[in-house]
């Protein structure tokens, strides 16, 4: 189930990041002063901007940019409003109004992130194709500063295809610490720019359905229940597992109709497919749930919308189910599963789910 990429500080450059080239008309700076937590936004055009200027900050939950503020027309500016630290900016100039005509876009920059402590840095990250990187903690504070802001590039890259990664920038005016973040900065970029220099992948090799089947199967088969939330009745006909996002109303309803689900002999096994990905609710609700000595009582509670304590264990098992999915290509969620690895459907009636079932067991 697992595949593990080891990452170093210095082998950062064996991230891969694909992409169509991206043509960048001006700079943009984080310009970091106290408090720590606040930044301003400055840019430098290297050609005439046009007649509309905007602040954008990227979107990850949507993967889009969105408008933060309209910015005066001229060729090297600071917006002053503080914005909010660790995200990704860049500005856009346009002819018109509706930002669509004679377009041109600065490059991105992003704003240095500093844990609070070692222990902020994670254990892994999941890469959008499923690939789970293990984090090698060596506990000195500078290199972990350097290996969480990639954990955070990373999510905030998801789902996306850029040829070029944002440095990351930091102005202060404190010379030691500033030539201490600089330096990180350096390195950071540095090896992200082997990575940049290689050419973009081609298309990923098509997969049949068929084999795609197969590859589930396998993979569900070799899955250990005590990693999972079950619900089994008495005498089971059909046993599904299901890819669920506790922040689903499809999956809410899966929930709702579990008994009458298992009094059909339908035996359902749920792993957690939190679709928003890391530090979102959603994960933060899957790894309190995994947690909890009853997971069946702690998922009832997050559907009644009840508060759960923070995580306490290592949550793993979260990590690993989400890489599950996106290396299985699961579509959403609810996505349920039969025991040959196919799928049935979404979320469906319990009477519809069992006439699914029974006519794929009857093709096979």
């Amino acid at each position: 189930m697992k595949r593990i990429s080891l990452l170093m500080i210095g082998t950062l450059f064996a991230v891969a990041v694909e992409a169509a080239e991206t043509v960048s008309d001006g700079d943009v700076n984080c310009v970091r002063s106290a408090p720590e937590q606040s930044c301003r936004i400055s840019w430098s055009w290297k050609i005439a901007p046009r007649q509309f200027v905007w602040l954008e900050q990227f979107d990850p939950s949507k993967n889009s940019w969105r408008q933060l503020a309209e910015l005066p027309a001229i060729q090297v500016g600071r917006n002053e409003a503080a914005v909010e630290d660790g995200r990704l900016y860049h500005l856009r100039s346009c002819d018109d109004s509706a930002g669509s005509v004679g377009c041109i876009s600065s490059s991105m920059v992003w704003s240095l992130l500093r844990p609070a402590s070692i222990d902020d840095v994670p254990k892994s990250m999941v890469f959008p194709d499923g690939v789970i990187a293990q984090l090698i903690k060596n506990g000195n504070y500078r290199d972990e500063v350097a290996i969480f802001n990639l954990h955070k590039l990373m999510l905030h890259l998801h789902g996306l295809e850029w040829s070029t990664l944002p440095a990351m920038t930091e102005v202060s005016s404190d010379k030691a610490k500033s030539d201490m973040w600089a330096s990180i900065d350096q390195e950071v970029s540095m090896n992200f720019m082997a990575g940049r220099a290689q050419p973009a992948q081609g298309p990923k090799q098509s997969v049949s359905m068929e084999q795609l089947t197969r590859v589930r199967r396998a993979e569900l088969n070799r899955l250990d229940e005590e990693d999972m939330i079950i619900f089994s009745p008495p005498v089971a006909k059909h046993t599904v597992t299901v890819f669920l996002d506790v922040e689903g109303k499809h999956c809410l309803q899966l929930y709702r109709d579990m008994k009458q689900v298992n009094d059909l002999g339908i035996r359902v096994r749920l792993l957690a497919y939190p679709q928003t990905g890391p530090d979102t609710r959603g994960w933060r609700n899957s790894e309190s749930i995994w947690c909890a000595a009853d997971r069946r009582a702690a998922l009832g509670r997050v559907f009644d919308k009840q508060p759960l304590p923070p995580a306490s264990c290592d949550t793993e098992q979260v990590v690993q189910q989400y890489a599950l999915a996106k290396q299985l290509r699961i579509p959403g969620s609810p996505i349920i599963l039969n025991e040959r690895g196919e799928i049935v459907g979404g979320y469906a009636s319990p009477q519809l789910l069992l006439q699914a079932l029974e006519q794929a067991a009857a093709k096979n």
